[in-house]
């Protein structure tokens, strides 16, 4: 990447009377085409290609806001999901150049390996702007990449933990996918645990598959293997609901250990609302206001490409999800 400012929060570039005359139409099905997009607008209007990482709740969320951006700002979005196959990615962003697309937003399946669908998009001209994890250093360049502040959500979590517990126990890590915001949250996670000499860090496990399900048995195999646990931090979002099930199908009070992880799905924020999950929490990311960050940043690319600053980190504070305000959470709503 050729240059990255931390922390920048860009200003809205467009006002209302650049808006206009542009098309307000949009496309979300997965067999509407750009070019079918750019044919319902009129001609002042953009189409951006959302190369989605796989259907589910989080992923929604993203299309949420950017439709919801676009639509203000004279766009249409077309998505086309991937489900974690580079190829598949590849051949998305593919059929993206030849449909025309004015922006490609992607939410990459591989730090490394999504790379090269990066460089497609640079070599046909297309501005990507990168959603949810950063890609690796490399010769490709991006608008920008809109994440939460992976770091500092995990670190928050293992606190919170740490509190619940007394700052001594044995506490669980339960790892993933290794995309760079997991990474992230993972090493928070354990920069918090070093600091409180009465804590250990009893096992760590990596799951394969992404699901709630995987989670599930593996946080029941380590609380098996590890009947005093105190608490368990998860890489994702799936953490506190099966942690739940992990519980459960053992016989323990499922408030009796503290789960944290980073994401906040409407199923944690269920569970922590209704008094299941006492010594637990989440972490939630503004999904919707990833997707209305990446707009602006492209409209502040189509204000003035030859100024504008390729490479910029954008960062999103996450909400933190408790017992106490979790009925208070409405991203997904």
């Amino acid at each position: 990447m050729k240059k990255r400012v931390l922390g920048i929060l860009l200003a809205t570039y467009l006002g209302a009377a650049m808006l206009t005359g542009c098309s307000q139409t949009e496309s979300t099905d997965g067999e509407s085409t750009a070019a079918a997009a750019k044919d319902e607008g009129s001609g002042d209007g953009w189409t951006g290609g959302y190369v989605c990482h796989s259907a589910n709740v989080f992923f929604d969320a993203i299309e949420k806001g950017l439709v919801e951006a676009a639509k203000e700002n004279g766009g249409t979005i077309v998505r086309s999901d991937s489900e974690l196959d580079l190829q598949a990615e590849m051949s998305i962003v593919e059929n993206f150049i030849s449909q025309d697309v004015d922006v490609i937003f992607l939410t990459p399946n591989d730090p490394s390996g999504s790379i090269e669908s990066v460089k497609l998009a640079n070599d046909a001209g297309i501005p990507v702007v990168v959603i949810s994890s950063e890609l690796e250093e490399g010769d490709y360049e991006v608008l920008a990449t809109v994440k939460s502040d992976d770091y500092t959500a995990g670190k928050q979590a293992a606190e919170y933990a740490m509190e619940q517990i007394g700052q001594s126990g044995d506490v669980l890590i339960l790892n993933g996918m290794q995309t760079s915001d997991v990474i992230d949250r993972i090493r928070g996670y354990k920069d918090v645990i070093e600091q409180y000499e009465d804590v250990k860090i009893a096992n760590e496990v990596m799951v394969n598959e992404n699901s709630v399900a995987a989670c599930t048995s593996a946080i029941e195999n380590m609380l098996m293997a590890c009947p005093d646990a105190k608490a368990v931090l998860c890489y994702n979002g799936f953490g506190i609901p099966a942690g739940y099930a992990a519980m459960e199908n053992l016989g323990k009070d499922t408030n009796s250990i503290s789960i944290v992880d980073v994401d906040g799905l409407p199923e944690e924020a269920e569970l922590l609302a209704g008094g299941k999950m006492g010594k637990s929490a989440a972490y939630g990311q503004d999904t919707p206001g990833f997707g209305k960050k990446a707009v602006e940043i492209f409209q502040g690319y189509q204000q003035n490409p030859e100024a504008f600053e390729a490479g910029q980190l954008c960062e999103i504070e996450t909400i933190e999800i408790t017992p106490e305000t979790a009925a208070d959470y409405d991203v997904y709503d």
